[in-house]
């Protein structure tokens, strides 16, 4: 973690850095809560609920993913275009 905090601080411009920062946080926090959820639903929907569960979830991983990179590619090429 304390790569990845420097890396960051090193992308982000010194205005917003705190913000980035805080939610960087964020993101382990709620991993930590999403892991202590799936002990509780495990426990609730057994294996096989919990298959189709975590297959649900890697779908949709799959197509935000896919929209975030397709969103990406025209700022990249203007800025490739304009160096």
């Amino acid at each position: 973690m304390p790569t990845r905090q420097s890396i960051l601080a090193d992308i982000v411009d010194d205005s917003r850095r705190g913000a980035y920062m805080a939610f960087n946080g964020l993101v382990f926090q709620l991993g930590k809560m999403l892991g202590a959820l799936g002990l509780i639903l495990g426990n609730i929907l057994g294996g096989y609920g919990m298959g189709m569960f975590y297959f649900v979830l890697v779908v949709a991983g799959i197509f935000f993913s896919s929209v975030a990179i397709r969103g990406r590619k025209a700022p990249i090429a203007e800025f490739r275009a304009s160096s």
